[in-house]
């Protein structure tokens, strides 16, 4: 007789049970299951952590602060150099001077660092970065390049351990330098700001220097051509006979006049565009806009390059302060930044290539002024004689006199600028000598150290429960098979004693309770008995035997008459568990040697018969399906039920052929032992069975474990139903 079933399976039969559960439930279920192992794992894991900490080597971290500002002259005077900028762009390039090797290698000569500290060479062990080191220079070497000198290997250490960046949108500049001495990551950090203010200040006195020198030039210049001149002006008058009051009545100025003031502005025209063009020849060679003076870079296209260009160099500050200079972003920025040279060197060709236009034509225009102004002369010279050459004559010594007492104030100025130059910045605060390391941290890394292994040890406790292949509850046997899951058995201790087992199945334990309710779920009082049950399991040891001899004797204890039938013939047990002779039994009886059923059956209690395996080595008569149907029709005759105990049905064939001609089928699987591809394995042999004569049972169910789990089946085994038992 068929009984239809509810069963909650998965459209494929087999799905993972864990996938359909809530990841919170799975999370509690560890932590219920794990938590003493959970607490250890953490507490090892943080003392190992915070053991690690304590024997690292501290880091010192010192802050200067710069003020990066265009400061005024300390007198009142014009500087050569040009004034700082302090848009964003400008402030970058400061940072990034800072960031250069130049001020690197004026920091280890300002400190005379020659080697590396604490590099175990005879300095003194002030830095505690030896092995960095080291492991950076075997990773250099082994990469195929040459062994760094000290030089180099002090620059690299410098740069790597600086760190400058604008605080936020104000003017302020915080250089950083972590050492493992709090006094040299001090003295470094300050030394870093101090070569920074040297480096401005000598290279705006280099400039006014190199004007000042150029200006010496030209006094001793000019002042060679007014002595000149006034000796022409003396000998032309001396020769001439002219005085030097009456000449200036004889020259109609207004010609000669505009002439020269033409020339002038012609020839000052030509001094810009010259300088212009030299600017920009300079600029072509460097490739770079950062220092062009702001008449140069007067065309748009060069001011959207120079804003490009001042971007490019703010991402790449900001990309080193994340990644080395191998980096892929960091060498696709200096692609950009060489791509952005070239478009700067093109730009500057055409500039240049205009302003060398304009100079020629600007120069024909000079030309042509003097060529007017000679002309002009000469006509003077022939109408008024000798007074226009000479008033000519004092016209070049009025004009040599006037620019030569403009060189010599302009002298003054650039000498008192070489003695008097200032910085555009100031230290505004000085490093101190830090009193705490950077690094570690103990109290916040402590803490750290103990959140990250405690979520270390749940997501591996967690992991190791999401991987368990074992069948811990029904939610997970029902995802596996496709019939219904028909409760669970509580564990107790394992017997071979029959009076135990009797009184395990009549008392008031968990135990029987399980068993009466595994009977009524496969003999439900209101339909008709099942004739044939087959307790099969995947694999031996799962509890079958123990199954079928509690389900035969509860059943014969309700008035039922009862066959236990032991078909594992190749490694039988009832007749030990019910202390009964071996034989004969299945073997003898399908082999001819007993042609009687009541020749195989033993009656070792009221209303339990029991027909043991028997004897016999021929077990190919035990896959004869009408040798095997006769002998369960046979007893289904005779009794109430007929329970047949199989082998493993992984094992041998045997219970394949029962379940086919059986009414019930009983599939045990062992609590937390099965694995679900043994589960799932077998539900594969039964599939030309109606799953709706299969049902499975979970055994040997540790109670307190199941419980602590926090499985919802386990609401059976609620600590307020203990008093409804006796054991």
């Amino acid at each position: 007789m068929a009984y239809a079933l509810s069963t909650n399976t998965t459209p494929d039969g087999g799905t993972s049970a864990f996938a359909e559960r809530n990841g919170l439930d799975v999370l509690g279920r560890t932590m219920r299951r794990h938590w003493r192992k959970v607490l250890l794992a953490t507490l090892i894991l943080s003392a190992a952590t915070i053991t690690l900490l304590t024997l690292l080597p501290p880091k010192y971290s010192a802050n200067a602060y710069l003020m990066v500002e265009a400061r005024p002259n300390v007198v009142n005077i014009q500087d050569v150099a040009p004034a700082l900028t302090l848009d964003v762009e400008g402030l970058a390039s400061q940072v990034e001077i800072l960031r250069s090797r130049e001020i690197a290698n004026a920091v280890a000569e300002r400190l005379h660092l020659t080697t590396v500290p604490g590099s175990g060479d005879g300095t003194s062990h002030i830095l505690r970065g030896p092995v960095i080191n080291a492991v950076k220079g075997w990773l250099h070497t082994f990469a195929g390049g040459a062994p760094l000198p000290p030089e180099e290997r002090v620059l690299t250490y410098l740069l790597d351990n600086e760190s400058v960046r604008p605080m936020g949108r104000s003017r302020v500049v915080e250089i950083r330098f972590t050492a493992g001495s709090p006094q040299l990551a001090r003295n470094v950090a300050n030394a870093f700001a101090e070569a920074y203010i040297e480096r401005q200040v000598f290279e705006k006195t280099k400039a006014s220097i190199s004007a000042k020198s150029w200006v010496d030039g030209e006094i001793e210049r000019v002042r060679r051509q007014v002595e000149d001149n006034e000796h022409k002006l003396e000998d032309y008058r001396a020769r001439s006979g002219l005085l030097e009051n009456g000449n200036r009545m004889l020259l109609p100025y207004g010609e000669i006049a505009d002439i020269d003031r033409r020339l002038t502005a012609a020839q000052t025209e030509y001094a810009a565009i010259k300088a212009r063009a030299d600017e920009v020849q300079r600029l072509q060679r460097t490739g770079t806009l950062t220092n062009a003076l702001p008449e140069t870079i007067g065309s748009p296209a060069l001011q959207a390059l120079r804003e490009r260009e001042a971007r490019l160099s703010i991402d790449r500050a900001a990309l080193m302060q994340q990644y080395g200079p191998e980096s892929e972003r960091i060498r696709r920025i200096e692609s950009e930044m060489a791509q952005l040279k070239s478009a700067i060197r093109t730009e500057l060709s055409h500039i240049a290539d205009g302003l060398n236009s304009e100079a020629a034509l600007s120069a024909n225009e000079v030309a042509s002024m003097k060529a007017a102004e000679t002309a002009a002369k000469t006509r003077l010279q022939s109408t008024s004689g000798e007074s226009v050459g000479l008033l000519s004559i004092q016209r070049e010594v009025d004009a040599g006199r006037d620019l030569l007492v403009t060189l010599l104030r302009r002298q003054n100025e650039l000498a008192a600028q070489v003695s008097l130059q200032t910085a555009d910045a100031q230290l505004i605060s000085p490093a101190p000598t830090p009193v705490r390391p950077a690094f570690p941290k103990m109290l916040p890394m402590s803490f750290l150290a103990v959140f990250v292994s405690a979520i270390l040890s749940v997501a591996f406790f967690l992991w190791r429960d999401l991987q368990e292949r074992l069948i811990r509850s029904t939610e997970d046997l029902t995802a596996l098979v496709p019939y219904a899951t028909l409760g669970m058995l509580p564990r107790f201790q394992t017997t071979r004693s029959l009076d135990q087992l009797e009184m395990m199945t009549k008392d008031r334990s968990r135990f029987a309770e399980a068993v009466k309710n595994l009977y009524i779920r496969i003999a439900p009082p209101d339909r008709p008995l099942p004739r044939s049950v087959v307790v099969t399991s995947a694999l031996s040891g799962e509890g079958k035997t123990t199954t079928a001899v509690s389900l035969a004797m509860l059943a014969a204890s309700l008035g039922r008459n009862v066959v236990l039938v032991d078909f594992d013939t190749r490694r039988p047990s009832l007749h030990h568990i019910l202390r009964l002779p071996l034989g004969p039994g299945v073997m003898e009886y399908l082999s001819g040697e007993c042609s009687s059923l009541n020749e195989v059956i033993q009656h070792p209690m009221p209303n339990l018969a029991v027909v043991t395996a028997g004897r016999g080595s021929d077990f190919n008569n035990v896959v004869r399906t009408e040798l095997v149907e006769n002998l369960l029709k046979g007893l289904a005759q005779k009794f109430d039920h007929v329970i047949v105990d199989t082998p493993p049905s992984l094992a041998v064939v045997d219970p394949l052929i029962v379940a086919r001609l059986a009414e019930r089928v009983i599939h045990v699987v062992r609590w937390a032992d099965t694995s679900r591809e043994s589960v799932k394995a077998a539900a594969q042999l039964f599939e030309t069975v109606d799953p709706r004569r299969i049902g499975a049972v979970l055994a040997q169910v540790d109670i307190e474990r199941h419980a602590a789990d926090g499985y919802g089946d386990s609401i059976v085994y609620h600590k307020s139903l203990n008093r409804y038992y006796l054991g």
